[in-house]
């Protein structure tokens, strides 16, 4: 074989490779869907497989010679895209995964990611560019889909109260989401890192691996709470544990501060709810079994002493006619303190400066506590007056110096004070059973043995006592409740065990001046009379005895058990009645409706009210309207002579 002959062989060899090559290359870019280009130095393309029919629409035969690459850029960019590609041309950059925009041939816009090295001829000179194009705008799309999601994932967790950590199996912190706010509060480099056992105290630490064995094992995991100090305040937090993946763990924490301290407070406004009515249920049991208590009483009382009026004093049954009639006004007294918590005792409330009244109950109060206490008055300047029941006023402070001393070990010291306040609606809001407004506030002080938080929710219940027993009735406290009450007032009590005990009563202001406060002594015995009075009382042995009672001093008595009946005796004796005597609660009529019905028949009627307590049907919450003459039950002979004295002379 001659030379020229071995020259034309290896030249067909080479060819043969190349063309082989060219092959691989075409078969590898219909696998990848990639352009393989090429172009001259202006950017002409001189070369592109047939991949550029499936991505841009163009043939090769329509690209190569006629089209520059820069004109398949979109045309709102195409000029900046062309001057820019061209100063890159001519400082030889190699272009490595540049994504850049193309338009096909049908107008859809693409992306395509693009590297290209320059061409260099034998003598230096750059000769052209040649590349490789694929397709990216799915990948491209799914890439921006993923961030916008990761974006708005990561704006929703940031916006979530929640503070959330990721955790691996063995319970260390890999990861953190919290907002802003709670960054600050907890940040996350105190976790990130770090195990549990490390980072939480050791119950919160105990919870969180107990729930995350639970989730491994696919039993429930309930959320727990806790309370944690962050910074210097006491937080709480509730936690949640969930898996999300075999090897990690969410922990959802949410600070529950708000929630809890509000959950606490509305247990605590049940709590007081539940008092009230307690309080409110044991008041209106109290009510019935004083009224029923004092009817008898009433028989007791008054047949007793008419028969002491029967019995010589130097008889030997006179004293025990006294000591029956002591027992049952201590009795009567009893059945006075549950109507006072009740609040259906029978009231006069008068405007007065608590300073003046207090005043003149001091040496009473010395004498109820004793020399071996110190009794200090703190009086407020200025106080406004207040609307209440002098006597019940001496009751009250009278009662609540008692378990003031009771407190004492020995010697001690009580403080009264006074002031004016105003209660905001925060106080009402903590002190149900409290109103806003100006108060008169009084405030009993000991520095006694004091109570602990069990003892306080009971002291105002009628007969609950921490003395021995024989040493008190409990209703103390309780007809000190059932005065504040009545008064519109509001009472509250401070203490703990051995730091002493405070009483504060509030009473609303009165805007009516104040009137002269005085002691009320004891009326000597009325006079009887000749007047005709109508009785009207369903309970026979009290119609009986009181029948007899005003028969004892003098009065025409035509008495009946039945309102229907007074009806007939007023049309019939009407020129001759002066007084109706009636029940307040009966059966078919209540004295009220009886005494407005006898009115119409006989006009200028006067009306004695009597009753175990005082009904609503003739005065609101106990207290008596101006004009209502009442006597309470139980009743002696001269309560009755002066109480009939008073309604028939009243004008």
């Amino acid at each position: 074989m001659n030379e020229l002959e071995e020259k034309l062989s290896i030249l067909q060899t080479e060819n043969k490779r190349l063309l082989e090559v060219d092959l691989l290359l075409d078969s590898l870019a219909e696998l990848t869907r990639a352009i393989f280009w090429e172009t001259d130095a202006n950017g002409l393309i001189t070369k592109a497989n047939s991949v550029s029919s499936t991505v841009l629409g163009y043939s090769p035969e329509e690209l190569i010679g006629r089209i520059h690459f820069y004109d398949l850029h979109p045309e709102s960019d195409r000029e900046a895209f062309r001057v820019s590609a061209l100063e890159a041309f001519a400082r030889r950059e190699v272009f490595h995964n540049l994504v850049n925009r193309a338009t096909t041939r049908d107008g859809r816009e693409i992306l395509l990611l693009t590297n290209g090295v320059p061409i260099i001829g034998p003598d230096g000179e750059l000769t052209g560019y040649r590349g490789i194009d694929v397709d990216v705008t799915r990948q491209k799309d799914t890439e921006l889909r993923l961030r916008e999601s990761e974006a708005r994932n990561k704006a929703l967790l940031n916006a979530l109260p929640d503070i959330i950590f990721i955790m691996n199996d063995e319970g260390v912190f890999v990861d953190y989401h919290a907002s802003r706010e709670a960054r600050l509060l907890i940040p996350p480099d105190a976790f990130l890192g770090r195990n549990i056992l490390e980072v939480l105290p050791g119950e919160i630490a105990e919870n969180t691996i107990s729930r995350i064995e639970a989730v491994c094992q696919g039993r429930d995991a309930p959320p727990f709470r806790y309370e944690a100090v962050v910074g210097s305040e006491t937080r709480f937090f509730e936690s949640r544990i969930v898996a999300c993946s075999d090897d990690r763990f969410l922990s959802i924490v949410r600070d529950i501060t708000d929630l809890r301290r509000a959950e606490l407070e509305q247990e605590q406004l049940q709590a007081q709810l539940r008092q009230a009515h307690k309080m409110e249920s044991v008041g209106r049991l109290a009510g019935g079994v004083a009224h029923d208590f004092n009817n008898m009483l009433g028989v007791i009382i008054g047949h007793n002493e008419m028969a002491m009026e029967k019995t010589s004093p130097s008889s030997p049954v006179m004293a025990d006619l006294r000591e029956i009639q002591q027992s049952a006004e201590r009795s009567a007294e009893l059945t006075r303190q549950l109507l006072a918590f009740a609040r259906r005792q029978s009231v006069s409330p008068r405007v007065l400066d608590l300073n003046k009244a207090l005043d003149g109950m001091l040496n009473m109060l010395r004498r109820l506590i004793g020399e071996d206490v110190s009794l200090d008055w703190i009086p407020g300047a200025d106080l406004w007056p207040v609307l209440v029941d002098a006597p019940q006023m001496s009751q009250m402070l009278a009662n609540l110096c008692i378990n003031a001393r009771q407190a004492l070990p020995g010697t001690g010291r009580i403080t009264i004070t006074t002031g004016n306040t105003t209660l905001g609606p925060e106080f009402c809001s903590q002190k149900p059973g409290s109103h806003p407004g100006d108060h008169v506030q009084i405030s009993i002080s000991d520095n006694g043995c004091g109570m602990d938080s069990e003892t306080i929710e009971q002291i105002f219940e009628p007969f609950f006592t921490t003395r021995k027993q024989g040493q008190g009735t409990g209703l103390g406290l309780s007809t000190v409740y059932g005065i504040v009450k009545q008064s519109n007032g509001y009472i509250d009590v401070e203490s703990e065990p051995g730091h002493g005990t405070t009483f504060r009563v509030y009473f609303p202001r009165s805007t009516t001046p104040e009137e002269a406060y005085s002691e009320e002594t004891e009326l000597p015995m009325a006079p009887g009379g000749h007047e005709t009075i109508l009785l009207v009382e369903d309970e026979s042995s009290i119609l009986e005895m009181v029948t007899t009672m005003l028969s004892n001093l003098g009065y025409e008595v035509l008495s009946t058990s039945s309102p229907s009946e007074a009806l007939v005796i007023a049309r019939k004796h009407r020129r001759r009645i002066r007084l109706l005597i009636t029940d307040v609660v009966m059966p078919e009529l209540n004295g009220r409706d009886l005494a407005w019905s006898l009115k119409r028949i006989i006009p200028d009627l006067r009306c004695l009210f009597m009753s175990g307590y005082t009904s609503e049907v003739i005065a609101h919450q106990g207290v008596l309207e101006d004009g209502v003459h009442f006597i309470p039950k139980p009743f002696t002979s001269r309560g009755l002579a002066a109480s009939v004295r008073k309604a028939i002379s009243d004008r």
